[in-house]
């Protein structure tokens, strides 16, 4: 399994941080959850289906946050 060795090997690899920026912590905390993910996936029985159903509500969370931030940061300051 191609896919299981390279996640493996990235998750080897890493070394999670407290430091950074926006855009650093946020890929930090998606590489957690896509461990998690990875890591459940591979106590389950490696059970595809349900592996791409908890990644596309992963990703349909990270838009809801990017929307909601967004939407904040059009009403501006509040004075």
């Amino acid at each position: 399994m191609l896919a299981r060795d390279a996640l493996t090997r990235l998750y080897e690899l890493w070394q999670p941080t407290a430091h950074g920026n926006d855009f650093e912590r946020q890929a930090e905390y998606t590489l957690l959850a896509v461990q998690r993910l990875f890591n459940d996936w591979n106590q389950r029985g490696e059970n595809d289906e349900e592996l791409l159903t908890q990644m596309l509500w992963l990703l349909e969370q990270r838009d809801l946050v990017t929307a909601q931030k967004e939407y904040l940061a059009d009403l501006g300051p509040s004075s």
